[in-house]
C-alpha cells in the first residue's frame, strides 16, 4: 500500500502476466492523466483516494506484448551493423546485383556445392581456388566483400562459408537457428522468408506438430528478402541476454521447379544449424 501526500507524486512500478513491466508517476490530483499520459491501457486498476490520501493501487495487467521494431532495412552496407541492436534480430541490406547475372546464369548451368571453414584470409583462398577465377572473378569478389562485411560486423575469427545451387525447400518451416550470426543471400532465386515480431506465435515454434498458421498470425504478413539482398540473422545462442532469435524459413521451390544459388556464412564460434 502507498500512502502520499496531496500534491505529492511518487514512481509507481509493476508488471502484469504477459508484459513488460510499467513504471509511471502519478500524483494525487491528476493521477487520470498520468495514466494516459504513459498509455498505460486498459484503465482497468483502481486508485482509491480517501481524506487526500492514494491508498491502492492495484497491478495493471496488460494482456499482450509490448511489441518492438525487431528488424532494420537499408540499401547501404551499414545497416548490417544494426544486428546488434538490443531489439533488433534481423538487417536486411537491398541492393541490385545485375552485374553478376552472365556469371550467376553460368553457375546456375552447374551443380555447384562448396562447403569452406577457416578464418577470413583462408576462406578466401579456397573460394578462389574451387571456382574458375577467370570465369567467375565478379562472383569471386562479391563473396569475399560479404564475407569481409561479416567478419566486421561479427567479430569473429573463424567462419562456415556455403556457396551453391539448391533446388530444394531446405528449411520448411518457420524456426529459430541454433548459433549467434548468420549472413545469407540469395544471388539467384527466391529469396528468405522471415517474420515481424508482431506476427509470430513464439509459443508454437519447434513443435513437431506445428503448422505454419500456428507460427504465423498474419500469413498474408510474411516478409521476404528480395534476391541479391544481404541478411544477417540473430539465432538463439546470440551472446546477450533477452535476445530473442529471428524466425525465418527457405522459400518452396521444389513446386515450382526453381533453383536458388544461395550464400550462408556462419560464425565458427558456436554450433551451427
Amino acid at each position: 500500500m502507498d500512502r502520499f501526500s496531496v500534491g505529492s507524486s511518487k514512481r509507481i512500478c509493476g508488471a502484469g502476466s504477459k508484459s513488460s513491466s510499467f513504471c509511471l508517476r502519478a500524483s494525487i490530483l491528476d493521477y487520470r492523466s498520468a495514466l494516459l499520459q504513459y498509455e498505460v491501457l486498459p484503465l482497468s486498476n483502481r486508485l482509491q483516494l480517501i481524506d487526500g490520501q492514494l491508498l491502492e493501487i492495484e497491478r495493471i495487467n496488460l494482456n499482450t506484448e509490448v511489441v518492438v521494431k525487431n528488424w532494420e532495412t537499408g540499401s547501404s552496407a551499414d545497416v548490417l551493423a544494426s544486428i546488434h541492436q538490443a531489439e533488433t534480430n534481423i538487417v536486411v541490406y537491398s541492393r541490385a546485383i545485375t552485374e553478376l547475372t552472365g556469371e550467376i546464369d553460368e553457375i546456375l548451368t552447374k551443380e555447384l556445392n562448396l562447403t569452406l571453414s577457416g578464418d577470413i584470409e583462408n576462406t578466401k583462398s579456397a573460394l578462389i581456388e574451387q571456382l574458375d577465377a577467370a570465369l567467375f572473378a565478379n562472383i569471386i569478389a562479391d563473396v569475399s566483400h560479404l564475407l569481409q562485411l561479416f567478419s566486421t560486423v561479427s567479430g569473429a575469427d573463424s567462419f562456415r562459408l556455403f556457396f551453391g545451387t539448391v533446388n530444394t525447400n531446405m528449411c520448411r518451416k518457420f524456426h529459430t537457428d541454433i548459433n549467434d550470426l548468420r549472413m545469407l543471400c540469395s544471388y539467384s532465386g527466391p529469396g528468405t522468408l522471415w517474420l515481424k515480431e508482431e506476427n509470430i506465435n513464439r509459443n508454437m515454434l519447434g513443435l513437431s506438430s506445428s503448422k505454419e498458421e500456428d507460427i504465423v498470425v498474419d500469413e498474408s504478413a510474411i516478409q521476404q528478402a528480395q534476391t541479391g539482398s544481404v541478411l544477417i540473422l540473430k539465432g538463439a545462442i546470440y551472446p546477450k541476454k533477452g535476445t530473442k532469435a529471428a524466425v525465418h524459413r527457405s522459400p518452396n521451390i521444389e513446386e515450382t521447379g526453381e533453383r536458388r544459388l544461395l550464400l550462408r556464412i556462419d560464425t565458427n564460434e558456436f554450433l551451427n544449424f
